[in-house]
């Protein structure tokens, strides 16, 4: 469903725009050492549980940029797993205790 890839995996069209993205995020003095991208063709209608598993993973998710039909998620390695930076509420139980 969703794989990691290199800027150089992805088509041309994509990168272009992804490119300008992680520029923007270089300006803002991100390390793109530990960035990573994410892509898939399938564009789910809530990208939570996306952002959730991948906080899981130790991934912050920084941009969502949906380009020619795909789905790019630009993400930073925190080094720190479990965040629980966008929990999916439809799998927790016992919201209310």
């Amino acid at each position: 469903m969703i794989r990691e890839c290199s800027l150089d995996e992805l088509p041309d069209k994509v990168k272009h725009h992804i490119s300008k993205s992680l520029d923007e995020l270089r300006k803002r003095n991100i390390d793109l050492d530990r960035v990573k991208l994410f892509i898939t063709d399938y564009i789910p209608m809530r990208l939570q549980p996306l952002i959730h598993e991948l906080g899981l993973k130790g991934l912050l998710t920084l941009e969502a940029h949906v380009v020619n039909g795909m789905l790019v998620l630009i993400c930073m390695d925190t080094g720190h797993k479990a965040l629980f930076l966008a929990p999916d509420v439809a799998r927790m139980k016992n919201i209310d205790e």
